[in-house]
């Protein structure tokens, strides 16, 4: 396929659709390039190398993960219309799921500390920690454990 004017023109419309897209959903500061490919264009965060690419994906204002994508662009046989003739999307979430569940079970160990001093008391004993029992000690809470 020989590459058109027609073809680096739509694809840069494209990539300004992608960008005002991204822009209306996500708070990021990526600008959304079209850049040639050998006979085709390919749409991608602006950068150098993969990890410079990716789009930071905030909670509360906190980083929780990142979203890479490139999309391949050509025109159709013929050559009417641009398509997406390959599409890569990455979410890098492994982190934030490890650290969210990381906090999560620490929350609930907690939780369970407080419900069942005694078992936590003997349990940290077993594991050779030198525990004493409060002057106000209070009664295990197993209640939410008895629950549907």
């Amino acid at each position: 396929m020989s590459e058109t004017p027609d073809l680096a023109a739509r694809s840069a419309a494209f990539a300004e659709d992608v960008q005002r897209l991204l822009d209306a959903v996500l708070p990021h500061d990526k600008r959304i390039i079209s850049v040639k490919f050998a006979q085709r264009y390919v749409i991608r965060p602006e950068g150098e190398g993969a990890y410079s690419q990716r789009i930071p994906l905030f909670i509360d204002g906190e980083r929780y993960a990142d979203l890479s994508f490139s999309l391949h662009q050509e025109l159709d046989r013929r050559n009417e219309h641009l398509k997406t003739s390959r599409t890569d999307f990455a979410a890098y979430w492994r982190q934030a799921v490890a650290d969210g569940r990381e906090a999560w079970r620490r929350r609930q160990l907690r939780a369970a500390v407080r419900d069942l001093q005694h078992e936590a008391a003997e349990t940290l004993r077993s594991c050779g920690w030198e525990v004493s029992e409060p002057l106000a000690v209070s009664p295990d809470h197993n209640g939410p454990y008895r629950r549907w």
